[in-house]
């Protein structure tokens, strides 16, 4: 649903309720508190987005060799014998989080 679709529906709902108390339940309040929530989320989003824009280059997805350095990394030939499988897995996670991204920029483009 677009940030426009979702104020519409917060404004029907404060024309039709926004007067209404239920005990000391205020609607209008309720539905004011509830669009400040869902725009910090929004915001919480893009923030998460960029930071996974910005991690991204830094994937290692390919198996490296520090030819007995012993730099431990997941992907090293020379010290994990997971290295290949590992680099699959980053890689495949690493494709997986840039079609995540290519959605959500389409989908608030």
């Amino acid at each position: 649903m677009s940030e426009q679709e979702f104020d519409l529906a917060f404004d029907q709902m404060l024309r039709t309720f926004g007067k209404s108390t239920v005990g000391a339940f205020n609607v209008k309040e309720y539905v004011e508190v509830m669009k400040k929530q869902l725009q910090s989320s929004r915001e919480d989003v893009e923030r998460l987005a960029n930071e996974l824009r910005n991690v991204l280059p830094w994937v290692v997805t390919q198996e490296v060799a520090c030819n007995g350095l012993k730099c431990r990394e997941a992907v090293c030939m020379s010290c994990n014998m997971d290295a290949a499988e590992n680099a699959e897995k980053a890689s495949q996670a690493s494709i997986k989080a840039s079609e995540a991204l290519a959605a959500h920029d389409k989908a608030n483009s």
